[in-house]
């Protein structure tokens, strides 16, 4: 009998200290966490200062910012949820209804939101020729300029999962590739976490309970990243990896696809490479201030080179679809014998048949996987014949 009184002490003592420091844990995080969402949206709010379209933005306590809900612009609409779209989009499902969520950038985002983005084009296509009405096919720009991949993941996570989208379409890179300097070291932080300071960017901030595991792993995570700087000093010279340059990158695309996953199992998500215009511009175009990238200024770097270093990127994009079991829609390999500088309007961002052509490549991938039903489409062969011919001069 007393060795059964002993045991239960101990059993109660330890449940006793792992409540206590649960309890600390929960107050400690609750501070933590009011603080942090201060100093994110303080960090937004300067960002904002110096961004070019901040009058569509708001700073955001998670996010550093995001669109303003309820914009009624002449050419930018977007709904109580900030999405840059006409349809609004409740959470829960129609039954019978088709749901896909496009995450990305402003190459995602769109300038004009009926015909200046291919989510746009998407639904309209999805509408027409399939069995879906258009109430039943809904798509969800989600698209949001400016942000980086680790915003795009926190989105994923707080928000856009509970919608349970069927398929997620992701075009997500583009500001990544501008912000990691490839032929430097590999980055020791994200740019998201170097910006902002968040301690919000982790899969386990969304766990309701247990917050002392949450500051474990965040203490972790600090220790792994002085490891990661101790490997990186001692082996300078080593030629730069691109699988390091863009690790961020691939980590937060795996939370997207991991947030998504823990809602809707049979979730088909579909990864897109990156059609950019180099080397198909002239000289002028390339050297002036929106043509190139910061970096390919510090290093001298040409048209050739810049595209080079895309290339470098889609890699990293087709090894990731495959080795994760993922639909790959390689765009850049579609776009490139076609004539880009007439398809787009700068090294990234497309004109609205640019952006009619990802959208007819996208649904030929969901019609040829049986993911829809619908007819072949005379319109993608028509787009692909009328810029298929040999790039403008690049003199």
């Amino acid at each position: 009998m007393p060795r059964v009184k002993r045991a239960t002490f101990w059993t109660l003592l330890l449940l006793a200290l792992l409540g206590g420091t649960e309890l600390v844990a929960q107050i400690v995080w609750a501070y933590l966490e009011r603080q942090a969402m201060e100093a994110v949206a303080a960090a937004g709010e300067k960002a904002l200062r110096n961004d070019a379209i901040n009058f569509l933005k708001e700073p955001h306590p998670v996010y550093g910012y995001r669109l303003k809900p309820g914009l009624d612009l002449q050419h930018l609409k977007t709904t109580v949820q900030g999405f840059p779209q006409r349809e609004p989009v409740g959470v829960e499902r129609r039954p019978g209804s088709l749901r896909l969520v496009a995450m990305g950038e402003s190459t995602t985002m769109g300038h004009n939101v009926d015909t200046g983005n291919y989510p746009a084009h998407l639904r309209r296509l999805l509408a027409e020729r399939t069995g879906y009405s258009r109430d039943e096919a809904e798509v969800i720009n989600a698209g949001v300029a400016g942000w980086v991949s680790g915003q795009i993941a926190l989105l994923a996570e707080r928000e856009l999962k509970d919608y349970r989208p069927d398929i997620v379409f992701l075009y997500v890179g583009w500001n990544d590739f501008q912000s990691y300097d490839p032929l430097g070291p590999p980055p020791e932080q994200s740019y998201f976490d170097q910006r902002y300071k968040s301690i919000l960017d982790s899969p386990l901030a969304n766990v309701p309970r247990l917050k002392s595991l949450v500051l474990l792993y965040a203490l972790f995570s600090k220790a792994s990243q002085v490891f990661d700087r101790v490997t990186v000093i001692r082996s300078p010279g080593s030629p730069p990896d691109p699988g390091a340059t863009y690790r961020f990158l691939i980590y937060n695309m795996d939370r997207i696809v991991a947030a998504f996953r823990a809602e809707n199992p049979n979730v088909t998500v579909m990864v897109a490479t990156l059609a950019g215009r180099w080397p198909n511009e002239s000289r002028e175009l390339f050297e002036s201030r929106q043509g190139r990238i910061w970096w390919m200024r510090k290093h001298g770097l040409d048209r050739e080179d810049a595209a080079a270093m895309l290339a470098r990127l889609n890699a990293v994009l087709r090894d990731y679809a495959v080795s994760r079991g993922l639909v790959l829609v390689d765009l850049a390999a579609a776009f490139e014998p076609l004539n880009r500088p007439r398809l787009m309007r700068d090294f990234a961002h497309m004109h609205d048949e640019g952006y009619e052509l990802i959208a007819e490549i996208i649904f030929d991938h969901l019609r040829r996987r049986g993911l829809v039903e619908g007819m072949e489409s005379s319109r993608l062969a028509a787009l692909r014949k009328k810029y298929w011919d040999r790039p403008a001069s690049k003199h």
